[in-house]
């Protein structure tokens, strides 16, 4: 199940544009405007939770159609493997651009609670998609690029039924401030990724610029130099250094024995997928077969530009670079063609002794549970706490595995977890629920930030190596 980044954006703009605007406005009106104020907070408050109860929480999966027919069912056999519902429901169709489905003969179907009776589908780019209902299910077609696929609900899922609503804090009059808006006068877009893999661009309309404590600052979303202004482009920084994995893991394989390394990951469609595979094949072997390469598609544009490499077919291109450096450390001579990549009767040297380094997945989208089924040695999700979400998406995991004709036992799994979060009960009961799950390695992160992960508050090494140590102990007798 994916949730578009577009919801992120969303979110996080109604927020900026609901607080700014507030603000600005704010300026021009007496000491009596302050309920208009609240008000305002409390409209934008509502609208959230509806728009999360309503398009969000009930989201259930994410499925694209290939051309022919697409058999859909709750039977893992089916070709879409629907949560709930009819062991075999029926049929999707997928014929050039068009969408047709077929129900087998006993299956109820309604939309807008009448029964349904076509078979072509319109899809959500048409502005009034068929939303088709079974049950508490509900599902329609979406257009994304080039891709077709069906979206699915369930309105009695478990994140629906759960929820009890947000928290927020109160809001304080003091941090009540005048900012000026600078239009960009439409000259400005971002291409804006979404967690499907998919790139559209997205109207810049303007900066916010306003005053803290004697400092202008610029409201903005990305950024390369910490210092400078963006345009509203969100970027990673050069404030904190990383060292290039390859180089870094090859030091330490000289000064250790045991220790295991892993890419907790390496954007691979930034690189070039032979380089890739003569490095980790040599690393491998310094190492003596202790190295994990933990591969992701990326969301950073700026970082493919000053590498050279196209930020908008990263997914499917980094899919085609695992193949074929497979291909690479399997035998000595290749001969490979497929769409980003020809070799004819070529090879590296050294290749590791297994000839193969285990490529573990990481991400949670759609693609990446299906690249992990077919191609993966290991799946490293973050998105999910301790709880069902993680139970079922490692189900879902498991059965696309079996699919692909692989036994899941040979996939492993990987959770971090939060050393600044809890006590030593805590992290036992976390890590005794991972170890039940199925998870074959945790790892202790001591700076990871997220809804459920949390950076320890010491940054000597001294203070990370501690926590580390201190987590190890506290579940020693059961690993």
């Amino acid at each position: 199940m994916r949730t578009s980044s577009k919801a992120f954006v969303k979110v996080v703009l109604g927020l900026c544009l609901a607080a700014f605007a507030s603000a600005v406005l704010a300026a021009d009106q007496p000491a009596a405007a302050d309920a208009a104020y609240l008000q305002s907070f409390d409209k934008w408050k509502a609208e959230l939770v509806d728009d999360l109860k309503q398009n969000w929480l009930p989201l259930a999966g994410l499925f694209w159609l290939k051309p022919g027919e697409n058999k859909f069912g709750s039977d893992a056999k089916n070709d879409i493997v629907f949560p709930k519902g009819p062991a075999h429901a029926g049929s999707f169709t997928l014929q050039s651009k068009d969408v047709s489905v077929r129900f087998e003969p006993g299956v109820q179907v309604t939309v807008s609670n009448k029964p349904f009776t076509a078979s072509k589908l319109e899809s959500d780019v048409s502005g009034h998609a068929t939303v088709l209902e079974m049950g508490s299910l509900r599902f329609y077609v979406i257009v994304r690029g080039e891709r077709i696929g069906i979206r699915l609900k369930d309105t009695e899922s478990d994140a629906a039924r759960g929820f009890r609503g947000l928290d927020f804090f109160p809001v304080s009059m003091n941090h009540r401030m005048t900012a000026k808006f600078e239009p960009s006068q439409g000259k400005k877009t971002v291409d804006v990724p979404n967690v499907l893999g998919d790139v559209a661009p997205a109207p810049v309309a303007g900066t916010v610029v306003f005053t803290i404590n004697g400092q202008e600052l610029r409201l903005s979303d990305l950024g390369g130099d910490p210092a400078k202004d963006y345009g509203g482009r969100r970027v990673g920084t050069t404030a904190t250094a990383y060292h290039d994995p390859f180089v870094l893991f090859a030091f330490l394989a000289g000064v250790t024995r045991k220790v295991g390394f892993a890419a907790g990951v390496l954007i691979l469609a930034q690189r070039q997928a032979a380089l890739v595979a003569k490095q980790a094949a040599c690393l491998d072997e310094l190492c003596e077969g202790r190295f994990r390469l933990g591969i992701g598609v990326g969301w950073n544009e700026i970082e493919f530009q000053g590498l050279g490499a196209d930020f908008h077919t990263r997914g499917k291109r980094s899919e085609e670079q695992v193949r074929f450096m497979q291909a690479l450390w399997a035998k000595p001579h290749v001969k490979f063609s497929g769409a980003f990549h020809q070799l004819d009767d070529g090879g590296i040297n050294p290749r590791p002794k297994s000839g193969r380094v285990p490529i573990w997945f990481g991400g949670h989208a759609e693609a990446t549970f299906r690249r992990t089924a077919k191609y993966g040695d290991g799946f490293m999700p973050l998105a999910y706490p301790a709880g069902d979400e993680a139970l079922k998406a490692f189900d879902k995991l498991r059965t696309m595995i079996r699919g692909a004709g692989r036994d899941p036992a040979s996939v492993g799994l990987e959770v971090w977890v939060s050393p600044g979060i809890g006590k030593e009960d805590d992290w036992r009961r976390e890590f005794s629920f991972w170890k039940k799950a199925g998870v074959t390695h945790v790892n202790a992160h001591t700076t990871y930030v997220s809804a459920h992960h949390k950076r320890i508050a010491g940054k000597s090494y001294a203070e990370h190596l501690n926590a580390i140590t201190r987590y190890r102990a506290a579940v020693a007798d059961l690993l």
